[in-house]
């Protein structure tokens, strides 16, 4: 099945519960610049993996030539009051000039208890703005900045390890970050 055909099913405010496995077909365009999402929760809906992120992954897709290009896949986006938890979020990309290869989210959306890792991005690697809570970081890559996460508007009991971007922020650029450990990141 897909995690997508549930969150399209879904009323406002639901909770989406996801068995066990690996989540990496199909895919939904919803934002401006066309990028493609494994799952895009683009309404007010909780989606939540029943056994945790060593059990349950969603997973993007690189652009085949070039990493980050037109036919790269993110795995997640997160809009209009949603949110993601208990799942490992990875091979994630976008397309060129584009952030956010593991998950873009909008505002204060709420990813919780993920491992973001092996993402690719022009800025955020890992991720894009939203709160992050319990996260594992590990092994993203921006071009530009914010090889883990970029424009956070926190980091709560976080690990980042070994991100790196082409300029500033290998673990974390512009972002607060309480009782986080970040580590061997680079830039």
């Amino acid at each position: 099945g897909r995690i997508q055909d549930a969150v399209d099913a879904a009323k406002t405010n639901a909770v989406i519960l996801v068995t066990n496995g690996i989540y990496n077909r199909g895919g939904k365009a919803t934002d401006a610049y066309d990028v493609t999402n494994r799952v895009a929760l683009d309404k007010p809906v909780t989606v939540v993996s029943v056994n945790g992120p060593f059990q349950t992954a969603i997973e993007g897709q690189w652009d085949p030539v070039s990493t980050i290009g037109p036919n790269a896949v993110r795995c997640a986006l997160l809009s209009s009051n949603s949110s993601l938890a208990g799942f490992t979020l990875r091979n994630g990309a976008t397309g060129a000039n584009r952030m956010g290869g593991g998950v873009y989210v909008y505002y204060d959306d709420m990813v919780a208890s993920c491992v973001i890792s092996n993402n690719r991005a022009y800025v955020g690697g890992g991720g894009v703005s939203g709160s992050y809570y319990n996260c594992w970081v590990i092994n993203n890559s921006a071009a530009s900045s914010g090889g883990g996460v970029a424009f956070a508007v926190s980091l709560n009991n976080c690990t980042v390890v070994a991100n790196a971007s082409g300029s500033g922020g290998g673990g974390v650029a512009a972002g607060r970050m309480t009782n986080c450990i970040v580590w061997n990141n680079s830039a």
